[in-house]
């Protein structure tokens, strides 16, 4: 959905290094693991989704892991970026640089395509504060912009469900974000580039000490410092079809601001105007009476698309900044205890910038919503906003409505400044035959927003009616002053865990792992004081509340034959919210002989109500268009009416999203199928099978409604505004709707109508995700690795009782989550690396299959009502065949590295080293331009170059 900004509106349209040998699924083939010498044990480590640790990661569930060699492979240097291109990131996720999004600032990741919510992202195993701002004011999910790059050792990707070991939210999966355990001496790394058109500037910079040896000291400590900057990238600064906004050339309608050939075609009610016109206030038309106050525009001129202008405002790339600070204090205890302290800030800045401000006749009051009031309509009398008789320039002898762009007051934008604290103490060791884990952590973020620009409207109309000209210096502090608010998430969390030996099997140790866990998190996110009184225009969304969870779990682990073994676990949670959700999960792995393992697991997940469902909170929102059903009058085809009202025919109603204390739980049913095939040393291939099944949905209600559930039959509380002038056909003109006269409504423009979360559809998906992993040795020249990592899906079906079951794979549904992404079927990352002497080079493809502008979910089962449905051409589509699809997209990234010696190291990078532009999008919404920022952001930026350097002692 999307977040809204305007009149009181929030926008909702408001994701031990020593045994990581080959790495089935990483990013890029290192050496095979080796048997250790007689007499040597090889060591053990905690593979994510298990308590009991192993000495490989070939767990009967698919990880994908990636090294910190393998995340500098990449070229980037932000653990969001790098996630953003996995292969199993899909439909929902959702990236920074969505103008629209109600997480504004965030970035989270969306595995399987079943959005950010179904997604548990975790640091060394453990929870991570959420963001305070949710996607689509519902979603709750970890920032990862705020995870430092430079002090990560691992990141293990799980792509199977994981709520018996780790509770809700994973459902999809798992983002595991392992920090470096140790650290002894200095290093420093800066890096720095820019496009191929000499902006989106980006620094990097980061330093890491550490003193101590955990063997021959007792002790390890050391203290990482990160600063990374990147400059915004405008789209009026790069040029294509997916940054195009007149589409009349091709038959559509041009959505250039100002375009007066958009109100012809009842695309808009009034065309936008940076220099201002007044309309006569008897008719509210535009049929030549109207006064311009500038020369530079005449209605003749309007009408012709003369007074167009660019909007400099839509960004690529937000200006973004991150800074940091990470510090681990490790301490052997003796009798094989050790201890551990990690304490850490993470600063993100970021920018969302929405456009200017607007005032119209048909821009309505501002509503009151704040916790616990009564959601109200203020000073609805006052519109429409009129200047006075004695404006300059105003002929009409008394008060008259205009329209007007407020250029002046520069691009509204939001700036969000995000603190994330976190402290972990680590106590581990063994105990009467147990291996011991307690681990005890709190979090806190706070998100500091400020937006400019938002209006106030009496203090517009009351400095309008004491001579105020339009677009005077000042305005700012007379009617639009910064609106600023500080939301704040809180987690506290505890976790004691045990692991032993019970007894010893065929195939080895029969293990025990079992565990305590509480974690508490509280709530409390506001809207601008100004705002949510209904002062100020902005984004209204609020969400107060707090869960505590108590949970025990537990794992087995037999190895019943030496080739086979068979897994187990279950989980206990119980929420202070709803009750008790019990999820347990199976696995096998067969290995009949060396070169074959069979592999598969079964499970069941749940999703915790979170307190934007369940708890205090309130949103307005927008999901998409319907016709008003009392003003907008159609005979079945699109044809008006006598005695309708074309401009309430596409409306874009304002929804109130309220909670639902009743809420049950999310449930899910997971199974993965597959086999690894190591035919020689130098290979391993492996191919599984996946489906996720999910059970009683959250959705908003309003979503029924875009299903195709009657809103009638739902009772929604709908409230309107006061009548407004429009044009009404009539008999004369209902073949020449231009003609049609302006008339005062019956009724009002809805404002608003109320919809709680309900529990309410069922998805499932499924695929295959088929990986591999390659290095062989070729002498003198060196060596040479690769990597695939591929991820196919098969279905993603959507349904809901009394509605049939759609499929959204290879489609753009649903197209109300998280900025309309997209859903591509296909997914791959292929890594060719060449390692020789001094040199390393990595050449990484992304590669994003197409997809089609259709959303069956909600009846937009072709191209043409896809097209239709985005406003970009009214009546019927008649358009070149070639918009109807986005087309797959593939770049491909150079990195390189040249040790001089044990001390200095340089690299360099070029992303989207062809410079592919991205492909044409008609559908989505979440992007700057016609493009999905979501799979196709490195073609908006374009070729990027960046070099560094980094040095040791």
């Amino acid at each position: 959905m999307k977040k809204l900004r305007g009149q009181s509106r929030a926008r909702r349209l408001p994701l031990a290094g020593a045994v990581l040998a080959l790495g089935l699924a990483g990013t890029r083939a290192h050496s095979q693991e080796q048997p250790a010498p007689p007499g040597e044990t090889l060591e053990t480590v905690t593979v994510t989704g298990s308590l009991i640790k192993r000495t490989d990661f070939e767990t009967p569930s698919p990880i994908q892991v990636m090294t910190a060699e393998d995340l500098k492979d990449t070229g980037y240097t932000s653990i969001s970026e790098v996630l953003r291109n996995l292969s199993a990131n899909g439909q929902g996720t959702l990236t920074q640089t969505n103008p629209f999004s109600f997480a504004g600032g965030a970035s989270g990741v969306a595995l399987r395509g079943l959005t950010v919510g179904a997604t548990l992202t975790l640091v060394d195993g453990e929870r991570m504060v959420a963001y305070p701002l949710t996607d689509d004011g519902q979603r709750s999910f970890v920032d990862v912009n705020s995870i430092p790059f430079s002090v990560v050792d691992r990141v293990d990707v799980l792509k199977d469900g994981a709520s018996a070991e780790y509770g809700s939210d994973a459902i999809a999966g798992v983002i595991n974000v392992i920090l470096k355990k140790s650290f002894t001496g200095f290093e420093f790394n800066a890096e720095g580039g820019e496009t191929g058109k000499h902006d989106g500037a980006t620094e990097h910079v980061n330093a890491i000490g550490g003193i101590g040896n955990l063997d021959s000291d007792g002790y390890n400590a050391y203290l990482s410092v990160e600063w990374r900057h990147q400059d915004e990238i405008y789209l009026h600064n790069r040029s294509g079809l997916w940054t195009n906004l007149n589409w009349a050339p091709f038959g559509g309608v041009n959505g250039t601001p100002g375009a007066g050939s958009a109100y012809l075609a009842q695309s808009v009610a009034y065309p936008a105007s940076l220099t201002g016109y007044l309309l006569n206030p008897n008719t509210f038309a535009i049929d030549g009476s109207e006064i311009y106050l500038h020369n530079a525009c005449t209605d003749a001129k309007l009408l012709a698309d003369q007074c167009t202008y660019i909007d400099r405002q839509y960004e690529i790339q937000p200006q973004a900044a991150n800074l940091n600070v990470l510090g681990r204090l490790t301490k052997t205890l003796g009798g094989g205890w050790e201890a551990k302290i990690t304490a850490s800030l993470f600063r993100s800045e970021a920018e969302q910038i929405f456009g200017h401000s607007a005032i119209t006749p048909n821009t309505g009051p501002n509503t009151e919503l704040e916790p616990g009031g009564t959601p109200t309509v203020i000073d609805a009398a006052l519109f429409p906003l009129t200047v006075p008789a004695s404006y300059p320039g105003n002929t009409f002898g008394t008060a008259a409505p205009f329209v007007y762009t407020f250029g002046d007051l520069g691009q509204g934008t939001t700036q969000f400044v995000t603190d994330t604290y976190r402290l972990f103490t680590d106590f581990s060791g063994a105990w009467a035959g147990w291996q011991i884990d307690a681990t005890a952590g709190a979090m806190y973020v706070a998100v500091t927003q400020r937006t400019t620009a938002g209006l106030n409207p009496e203090a517009l109309q009351n400095v309008l009616n004491s001579g105020y000209i339009l677009g005077s210096p000042g305005g700012a502090a007379l009617f639009a002053p910064i609106e600023e608010v500080k939301d704040t998430n809180s987690l506290q969390d505890v976790d004691l865990r045990g692991t032993r030996s019970l007894t010893q099997l065929p195939g080895g140790p029969l293990s025990l792992g079992v565990g305590l866990g509480y974690n508490h998190r509280y709530l409390y996110d506001l809207s601008p004081p100004t705002v949510a009184n209904g002062t100020q225009s902005g984004s209204i969304a609020y969400a107060l509340g707090s869960t505590t969870d108590y949970a025990v779990y537990a794992e087995l682990v037999a190895p019943v034959l030496k080739p086979l073994e068979l897994d187990g676990a279950v989980r206990w949670d119980h929420y202070n919210s709803y009750g008790s959700s019990t999820t347990p999960k199976f696995g096998l792995k067969y290995t009949p002989f060396r070169q074959l393992t069979l592999r598969g697991t079964w499970g069941q997940g749940f999703r915790a109500p979170n307190p934007a469902e369940a708890g205090t909170a309130g949103n307005f929102f927008a999901a998409g268009s319907f016709p008003d059903p009392v003003l907008c009058k159609e005979n079945g085809q699109g044809q008006q009416l006598p005695g309708s009202f074309p401009i309430t025919c596409t409306e874009f109603p304002t929804g109130l999203q309220t909670t639902s204390p009743d809420l049950k739980p999310e449930r899910s049913t997971n199974y993965t199928a597959g086999f690894i095939v190591t035919p020689v040393e130098q290979l391993k291939l492996s191919l599984d099978y996946w489906d996720v099944r999910i059970n009683r949905d959250v959705v908003s209600a309003s979503e029924l409604v875009n299903l195709g559930i009657p809103s009638q039959s739902l009772q929604f509380t709908t409230v309107r505004g006061p009548p407004v002038m429009a044009q009404e056909v009539t008999a004369a003109c209902e073949n020449n709707l231009p003609a049609c006269p302006n008339v005062l409504t019956p009724v009002g423009l809805i404002l608003f109508q109320e919809f709680p979360y309900v529990n309410a559809t069922q998805t499932e998906v499924n695929g295959l995700d088929l990986d591999l992993a390659s290095h062989f040795d070729i002498g003198r020249a060196g060596k040479l690795s690769a990597t695939l990592n591929y991820s196919h899906m098969f279905h993603y079906y959507l349904s809901a009782a009394g509605l049939p079951t759609t499929d959204l794979a290879g489609t753009h549904g649903p197209s109300g989550v998280s900025g309309d992404t997209g859903n591509p079927k296909d997914r791959a990352v292929l890594a060719l690396s060449w390692d020789r002497a001094s040199w390393d080079v990595t050449t990484s493809v992304n590669y994003v299959g197409a997809f089609n502008l259709t959303d069956p979910s909600i009846g937009l089962d072709d191209c043409g009502s896809s097209i239709l449905n985005s406003g970009k051409w009214v009546n019927a589509y008649n358009g070149p065949a070639s918009f109807c699809q986005v087309d797959r997209f593939v770049d491909v990234d150079f990195y390189t590295e040249y040790t001089f010696s044990d001390h200095l190291r340089i690299h360099g990078t070029i992303l989207n080293l062809f410079d592919k532009p991205p492909p044409l999008d008609m559908q989505t919404y979440g992007s700057a331009g016609n493009y999905s920022n979501a799979f196709h952001d490195a073609g908006a930026i374009g070729r990027f170059f960046s070099i560094g350097a980094t040095y040791k002692f």
